[in-house]
């Protein structure tokens, strides 16, 4: 039951000791639960399904920040971009093929084969049907001299299926809702990072070792061919869900 049909009980309860019609009362209370009743048949389980989650909108106060220090970051185009990214994100997950993710970082390349691989390795089908985007925001603006991020929030619901024989709580075709984070970056001075370039997915996809060559187009160790690192240019780094 909700906080307000609780406080519109108490205060026909207070009328009703006030103006001592009890029997009133009591006849409009059973009205209310069964309109409560009628409107929410399924309770905290309905609107679960149906309530958008709330997520941190910033953009009214970190956009300025951003076009601040860089003139040409277009939000409305990075907003869109973003949704489209979860969506082949969930694609690519759901066909377990990681070549449905476009134009994105190393690192998230990375968190996207290991995802499809543990599906694999646990025999799960997941699909993901009837994406909706509630709302999109930049969350925050972060900047030091070598890295810039910038998060964004989307509010977002799916008819989930997710099965497989060790999936403890298996569902098919059910409506979610659920909320993600994709982070942004902007490499201003990778080679001031030092160690801490391995966290930006900086290294092999397939042995994991260092690239510490930005020009490199081969690892060193495997020979297997990479992508040269980004650097001064957004780049769509992590995805995660929160």
């Amino acid at each position: 039951m909700s906080i307000t049909a609780i406080l519109a009980i108490i205060i026909l309860v207070l009328l009703g000791s006030v103006l001592g019609k009890a029997s009133a009362v009591l006849s409009s209370i059973h009205r209310l639960l069964a309109m409560l009743s009628y409107a929410d048949p399924k309770g905290d389980a309905f609107r679960l399904q149906n309530e958008p989650k709330s997520i941190s909108g910033m953009t009214n106060l970190e956009l300025p920040r951003i076009e601040k220090d860089f003139p040409e970051f277009h939000w409305p185009e990075w907003r869109q971009r973003s949704e489209n990214i979860l969506r082949m994100y969930l694609e690519a997950v759901e066909h377990k093929q990681a070549s449905y993710l476009k134009d994105v970082g190393i690192g998230l390349y990375d968190e996207l084969q290991l995802a499809i691989q543990e599906n694999y390795e646990q025999d799960v089908e997941e699909k993901f049907d009837n994406l909706k985007y509630h709302q999109t925001e930049i969350s925050k603006y972060e900047r030091d001299k070598f890295i810039c991020r910038v998060l964004v929030q989307m509010s977002v619901e799916y008819y989930h299926t997710l099965k497989g024989p060790r999936v403890e709580k298996p569902v098919t075709n059910e409506k979610e809702q659920h909320r993600y984070e994709l982070e942004i970056v902007y490499v201003q001075d990778v080679t001031a990072l030092g160690d801490t370039i391995l966290g930006y997915g900086v290294n092999c996809p397939h042995c994991g070792a260092p690239i510490s060559n930005l020009g490199a187009k081969h690892c060193v160790y495997c020979g297997t061919a990479v992508e040269p690192i980004n650097i001064r240019v957004w780049t769509p780094n992590k995805i995660k869900e929160i």
